[in-house]
């Protein structure tokens, strides 16, 4: 039999006399006593004690972790330790990329560009282009638009500047305009039928030229639409003075004393010009007169008178001194007449 230690016994002993108590205390009470809840407790108590002396642990006691087999430990560990693979994840497939078709150009040509510096403070740029609108699908040329485009440079008087350009640009814009018209009606055209169209494509042209006297310049201006060599299909010339000082456009009724009695002597003299021996015209016959300057010389104000006839626009030169009496004081500054 196993020697209890000497504080085992007198726990022993204490427990003992807590048990004799508690059952003096029910004998006392026997009225009242639930006798199924007295057994557990005393099934408590006997555990209790068997803890004290031998030991041992109640079936209650939550485990003690350093009783866990280390194996199981172990093999714990390395699972919580080793991280599950990572997949690979597999990319998406990608289309052939399509090639983006490059567009035809627009403007393929700015081939010169002149400056022609014309006094102290004005220089007058013309630049010659060339520009094409070509078919979406298979590229074909179906309109073209050539010509020139004219630009003036004032720096002493940028607003001046920026008036007469504003003026002259208006009809390059009319022709561009023009251009992007013609090329949509080309496109319809050509995709009711290129053959056809082919025949005869539609061209776009405009140009300017200039003349100066030192005080006013004079720009002529043309642009026609044709479809297919000699089909004239749109067109337009017409002839603007502006005095460089002011910025103003110069009209007949700025220079003239009596507009009707000026326009009819310039009108004589277009007719004149413009008469052969098979065909006689009179100044009736010839519209729109007037006057575009050229540069002064040996006391000449040396000029052209430019008119109508028929739709055909004709010239004739002219000596400005022989008008003197139809023009105002402003008319004969301006075309440099000194009486």
């Amino acid at each position: 039999m196993k020697r209890l230690s000497k504080k085992a016994v007198n726990t022993s002993k204490g427990i003992m006399i807590v048990v004799v108590s508690v059952l003096g205390t029910i004998t006392l009470a026997a009225c009242s006593i639930n006798y199924r809840e007295l057994a557990d407790g005393i099934n408590d108590i006997g555990r209790g004690m068997d803890h004290m002396v031998n030991g041992t642990s109640s079936a209650r006691e939550t485990e003690d972790p350093s009783d866990t087999d280390p194996t199981e430990s172990s093999e714990t560990d390395e699972t919580a330790e080793t991280p599950a693979p990572t997949a690979t994840p597999t990319p998406a497939p990608t289309g052939t990329p399509v090639p983006t078709p490059t567009p035809m150009p627009d403007r393929v040509d700015f081939s010169e560009l002149t400056t022609d510096e014309i006094s102290d403070t004005l220089e007058v740029q013309l630049e010659e282009f060339a520009e094409s609108h070509h078919d979406e699908e298979d590229g074909e040329e179906l309109v073209t638009f050539a010509g020139n485009r004219m630009v003036l440079s004032m720096p002493e008087n940028e607003n001046i500047q920026l008036a007469l350009n504003s003026l002259i640009d208006g009809f390059y814009y009319e022709a561009e305009g023009l251009y992007n018209r013609y090329s949509g009606e080309a496109d319809a055209a050509y995709a009711l039928d290129s053959e056809i169209y082919m025949e005869a494509p539609y061209a776009v042209s405009v140009n300017f030229s200039y003349s100066y006297n030192g005080r006013l310049l004079s720009v002529i201006k043309n642009y026609e639409v044709t479809q297919g060599e000699e089909n004239i299909i749109d067109e337009k010339k017409e002839i603007d003075t502006y005095d460089v000082l002011t910025g103003n456009l110069v009209t007949p009724a700025m220079v003239a004393k009596d507009t009707t009695a000026l326009g009819n002597a310039l009108a004589a003299s277009i007719a004149f010009a413009a008469s052969t021996e098979e065909v006689q015209y009179t100044a009736s016959q010839v519209t729109d007169p007037v006057i575009v300057v050229h540069a002064q010389g040996n006391g000449t104000a040396f000029a052209e008178a430019y008119g109508f006839i028929n739709g055909t626009r004709f010239n004739a030169p002219v000596d400005l001194t022989n008008y003197a009496d139809y023009l105002n004081s402003y008319g004969k500054i301006v075309y440099k007449i000194n009486r």
